[in-house]
């Protein structure tokens, strides 16, 4: 056979049951690939039938044969794309060989892996070492009942109990800020001067120094505290891996809330029984400690462990970083931009005296609040003003819509995932009915 022919030989392919038939020419177009390379020594070569016979998906293999004909790769959208990658493994082709417009499947795969995998990271149940002695058992069992609140019957029961004592703290702490919650100190029955003296002048300061909070409240906010103290020490006893625990961030919440719990508490003690000096110096000391209460309210991120909805929305900010930071910046410099602006063109307004003033403006403008205190005078500030408010309104939702994208993702991903997890669990033993022999029923009667 001369050369001219043997590049034109027709070549007979079986792929899953269908017949293709295409020449060597064709086939030579990528040499790299599995068909370019394609001979009678190759071990799919079945020389009774003058065939290569191939056990693979043939829906994908007729994109595979379009490649060599067309030199375009387009994919079918009909079949997962975890299955197309393994077939363009098997014939050796790059996936780099795919259509521009093809590539949407291929990147709906990867991202779809990684989200299941950011899925499957977060809500995988931490896992404790397991003993075979007694303690070790009951110890793990404790820690899954703190740390895991779909555990058991008593672990949804103790979580539900340890959110309504948080909700209790949380509003305990708004209404010890109140007045009409507290009471005035014995002894502290002194003329107003001498009272702003002492205070600094801060209504804040001086209702801490001259009042107290009601006894009952004071007393539900002890409890509390006693029971998230020996909450946190029991999980930290039961915890096996007590660095990996000591990583987490309600760890460190739990150990700054009851830290900071502890020390208003004796602090308040000293200044009843006179053990603290009652000055202006040590009550900021004493707000400061208090300030600390503020992390009790990051407890309700617990939550998450129970309700997945909640965690989903966290992995989707964390997914949409760079999208929040790109929004950062375009809001900083558009921000500076027409702050610096408003500042020449409302040069006689003695409101917009600096330039940080007018880009707090400029952030209250773009973000559509209007606060009102600082308001433009002039034509040319009216002008920058509606532009700077129109631009917030085109610029910021842009970013936001890529979060809403990837929390609808997640969400998906993740009630996919649940639905998996309920078919593979086991069904519920049935109860086995015991047979008496009928000879036994007949001796008993």
């Amino acid at each position: 056979m001369t050369e001219k022919g043997m590049t034109k030989q027709r070549i007979k392919l079986c792929v899953g049951g269908f017949s293709f038939t295409t020449s060597t020419e064709v086939l030579s177009r990528f040499p790299e690939t599995k068909l370019g390379k394609i001979s009678q020594s190759s071990p799919y070569y079945d020389r009774t039938c003058d065939v290569y016979s191939f056990d693979r998906d043939p829906n994908v293999f007729s994109c595979i044969l379009n490649m060599y004909r067309t030199s375009e790769l387009h994919l079918p959208s009909n079949i997962c794309g975890n299955a197309i990658r393994r077939e363009l493994e098997f014939w050796e082709i790059p996936e780099t060989q795919i259509s521009e417009c093809c590539w949407i499947i291929m990147f709906q795969v990867d991202q779809g892996e990684e989200i299941s995998q950011d899925l499957a990271a977060n809500f995988e149940k931490s896992t404790n070492v397991e003993t075979e002695s007694p303690c070790g058992r009951f110890r793990d069992s404790l820690w899954k009942c703190l740390d895991q609140p779909n555990y058991s019957r008593i672990a949804k029961i103790w979580n539900t109990v340890f959110m309504v004592l948080v909700a209790v703290s949380a509003i305990n702490y708004c209404l010890e800020t109140m007045l009409e919650f507290r009471v005035p100190i014995s002894g502290a029955e002194i003329n107003s001067s001498v009272r702003k003296n002492l205070s600094g002048n801060n209504l804040k300061i001086e209702l801490l120094m001259f009042t107290k909070v009601y006894p009952s409240l004071s007393a539900i906010d002890l409890v509390c505290l006693c029971i998230f103290t020996v909450e946190f020490i029991l999980h930290f006893l039961s915890c096996a891996r007590k660095r990996k625990f000591m990583k987490r961030f309600l760890t460190w919440v739990d150990i700054v809330t009851i830290s900071g719990g502890w020390s208003v508490y004796l602090t308040e003690m000293g200044f009843r029984n006179g053990f603290v000096a009652k000055n202006y110096d040590m009550f900021i000391l004493y707000v400061v400690l208090r300030s600390f209460y503020i992390f009790r309210l990051f407890r309700f991120l617990r939550l998450s462990e129970r309700f997945t909805g909640l965690k989903v929305i966290f992995l989707a900010i964390n997914r949409s970083k760079s999208e929040l930071i790109l929004l950062g910046i375009c809001f900083t410099i558009f921000a500076t931009v027409f702050g610096s602006i408003q500042y020449y063109c409302e040069f006689e307004n003695n409101h917009f005296d600096t330039v940080p003033i007018s880009i707090w403006w400029a952030v209250v403008t773009m973000t559509t609040v209007g606060y009102g205190d600082y308001v433009p005078s002039g034509v040319c500030g009216y002008l920058v003003g509606s532009t700077c408010s129109l631009l917030g309104i085109l610029v910021i939702p842009m970013p936001i819509a890529i979060i809403a994208a990837n929390f609808n993702d997640f969400y998906k991903r993740n009630q996919q995932r649940q639905q998996r997890l309920k078919k593979q669990m086991p069904p519920p033993k049935k109860m086995s009915t015991i047979k008496v022999n009928p000879c036994l029923s007949k001796l008993t009667h």
